[in-house]
């Protein structure tokens, strides 16, 4: 595949993953972009169509990056909840009652 097209697949990848919050494909796609970007960048001068999806594709990165940190947000809310409440976790959980915990 030649790199122009490389990376309109990658930002396209990019996007679906992002909306789609799969958190599996963009691990794939990150560590994708590890390894082609080196390459690519000794592979010669970049014509104009490649500037243009390149520009696409970090502004993909720009996104993904943006929905992984407001999740780690909400994800440090929610244990830190979790960490709040630990006691009543603990002792419902020694009592055997565990259909009343929180989520």
């Amino acid at each position: 595949m030649n790199r122009h097209r490389a990376l309109v697949s990658l930002a396209e990848r990019l996007n679906d993953a992002c909306l789609a919050s799969d958190w599996t494909a963009l691990a794939a796609i990150d560590a994708e972009l590890a390894v082609s970007l080196p390459v690519w960048a000794t592979a010669g001068r970049w014509t104009a169509p490649e500037q243009v999806a390149f520009a696409r594709l970090r502004l993909g990165h720009r996104a993904a990056l943006e929905l992984c940190a407001r999740h780690a947000g909400e994800l440090a809310v929610r244990l830190n909840g979790m960490n709040t409440h630990k006691d009543g976790w603990l002792a419902y959980a020694a009592d055997g009652n565990w259909e009343d915990l929180p989520a």
